[in-house]
């Protein structure tokens, strides 16, 4: 892979936003890592970039997983030599109003949305300040500004990444 092509890491890249975000990335030119824990999703996806001619490479992260993070860091790092831009988008929603959501999922929903944003970003930075530039995205939610009825964890967790 040449290190003049720009490199980008998409969280969350096995489905939705992610991959989409992903595609357009790719159709763009960039150098793709598609991350994501769903790693046969996340595999599917770099194969059908790299069989288009683009250039894509699959890592399976856990966003709430600090060593995980620096891993799909260091990956890129090592497949590009640079990160030029993250997209935080890894995400995950439970239903439960205050008074019903378990504290478990309250929990979870909080480390891979708002610790996974905050671990995401603090693995790509030294890369990124290293080459004095780079981007990176976060993807929030309406409902971080305003609440959602039936999902205090997911709108609490997007409120934190606002």
């Amino acid at each position: 892979m040449p290190t003049d092509t720009p490199c980008v890491i998409v969280t969350g890249a096995a489905s939705g936003i992610g991959r989409t975000t992903a595609q357009r990335f790719a159709a763009d030119g960039w150098a793709v890592v598609c991350a994501d824990r769903d790693a046969a999703g996340v595999q599917t996806l770099a194969d059908d970039l790299n069989t288009a001619g683009h250039a894509a490479l699959a890592v399976t992260v856990d966003v709430a997983d600090e060593a995980a993070t620096i891993a799909m860091a260091t990956a890129a790092i090592d497949w590009t030599g640079r990160i030029d831009a993250t997209i935080a988008n890894a995400g995950i929603m439970v239903e439960g109003d205050a008074l019903s959501v378990s504290v478990a999922d309250w929990q979870r929903v909080m480390q891979v949305n708002a610790t996974g944003a905050f671990l995401t970003a603090r693995a790509v930075l030294p890369q990124m300040q290293a080459q004095g530039a780079g981007a990176i995205v976060f993807t929030a939610s309406t409902v971080g500004l305003s609440g959602m009825k039936g999902v205090a964890a997911y709108s609490a967790s997007k409120g934190a990444v606002i």
